[in-house]
């Protein structure tokens, strides 16, 4: 389709203006995923959050401390550029909610503390599971939530603004291995058929 005439055609980044020297400097969002397979330096892309938990591959990241830098990283650009609050000295007039997964690992809520507690600043920080803030959200006080994402699939049973415990489910895989799978039979199976 020609350039003109492709309405959903896609705005790749320039990666031109980046400063290959500058190891501090970092695309996000988008702007990432925009950057194309044949770029001149080329690019690794790392997601710090994987399954809604932290990724802990170590061929990712080789220790935490790089982990969050990048967590940390990513949220700045969020709040500067997504919400328009520039200067660092606005965030402390916000609060923050954090919602966090039903089957959440203690470690992955202090650490969010911290970093929202010292690097932001905010003035109040909460968490909430992600199944209550769903009834919350609807307006229902009970409930059977059913998450299906690209990376995992939770369930949960909400009765009276509580997460029931042995009915929590978190399972590792999404929409994304499925597409993966059956993109994996399309090949082994040659498709498309040749007509003969």
């Amino acid at each position: 389709i020609p350039e003109h005439n492709d309405p959903l055609r896609i705005e790749w980044t320039d990666i031109s203006k980046d400063d290959t020297e500058d190891h501090s400097s970092y695309f996000c969002g988008n702007e990432a995923l925009r950057i194309p397979d044949d770029s001149e330096p080329k690019y690794r892309l790392f997601w710090p959050l994987q399954s809604g938990v932290f990724n802990e591959n170590e061929k990712d990241y080789k220790n935490s401390e790089h982990l969050f830098g990048d967590l940390d990283s990513i949220i700045e650009h969020a709040l500067r550029t997504d919400l328009g609050l520039k200067r660092s000295v606005e965030w402390e007039e916000y609060s923050c909610v954090w919602v966090i997964p039903d089957l959440y690992d203690k470690r992955y809520v202090e650490q969010v503390l911290d970093m929202c507690m010292t690097s932001f600043e905010f003035k109040q920080i909460t968490f909430i599971q992600e199944s209550l803030a769903a009834t919350y959200g609807a307006g229902y006080s009970s409930a059977c939530i059913v998450d299906i994402g690209a990376q995992k699939i939770s369930m949960c049973c909400v009765e009276d603004g509580m997460c029931l415990e042995d009915s929590r489910i978190n399972l590792k895989y999404g929409g994304y291995d499925v597409t993966e799978t059956f993109v994996k039979m399309m090949l082994a199976d040659h498709f498309p058929y040749q007509l003969r």
